[in-house]
């Protein structure tokens, strides 16, 4: 059994998500590894829309019906999610915070699915605190910040920093492993879920298709009070 088959049975059985699906495309870029039983998609493309389907129904947001007007995803992989958010419809503000190595390869990837409608950020404070401070000019509401993995794996201080960013938010979305580079994740969640609470219902719960393959990942969902 492969961590993503249980994703697609999720999406395969819920009539908004299978119609996601048909709209989401890989292209040529990057050559993706594609498995012909799940749509021609490839395992990352259906972990992202998983995670999208995760947004609907754990916070009530549907990406694709634009009931956010910004997105703000910390450590954006290759872009892939932002295309499948533009994809799929989504038309409002979407910004990748990452390092700048990190940068070129997602404008890459993006450009060769012709997306180009994205801000790039480097994870500087000095930018993005404004970047998500309420009553701020570019914020627009509602706004979202994903973080799948990225928070985790970061070192502590930096961790801390980007916790005065979360208040300003709407809707917070992560995704973590137990331990990074000798951080206990859980000991560190479970601090962040007790910090939130006076602002955000938060739910955390352990990832069951990923917990059957041997791997305990946690998905962390907040939603403003």
């Amino acid at each position: 059994t492969k961590w993503y088959e249980g994703y697609f049975q999720d999406l395969a059985k819920d009539s908004e998500f299978r119609n996601v699906l048909d709209r989401v495309t890989e292209g040529s870029t990057g050559s993706p590894y594609t498995v012909a039983s799940f749509d021609n998609l490839s395992p990352s493309t259906i972990q992202h829309v998983h995670q999208l389907y995760l947004l609907s129904t754990r916070l009530n947001v549907s990406v694709a019906d634009n009931d956010v007007s910004h997105i703000v995803d910390i450590g954006g992989g290759y872009g892939n999610l932002c295309k499948i958010a533009r994809q799929i419809g989504y038309t409002g503000r979407y910004t990748i915070v990452d390092f700048p190595i990190m940068g070129e390869i997602q404008k890459d990837y993006l450009n060769g699915n012709g997306i180009s409608d994205v801000e790039f950020m480097p994870p500087d404070m000095s930018k993005i605190k404004p970047l998500t401070d309420r009553g701020m000019t570019v914020v627009q509401s509602k706004s979202l910040l994903i973080a799948t993995y990225s928070i985790s794996e970061m070192p502590i201080e930096l961790r801390q920093q980007i916790e005065s960013c979360y208040r300003s938010l709407d809707y917070l979305y992560f995704v973590h492993n137990n331990s990074f580079d000798g951080v206990d994740n859980i000991e560190y969640f479970s601090y962040l879920k007790d910090m939130l609470e006076d602002d955000f219902e938060v739910e955390w719960a352990t990832d069951e298709h990923r917990l059957k393959v041997g791997a305990d990942h946690r998905i962390m969902t907040c939603k403003r009070l």
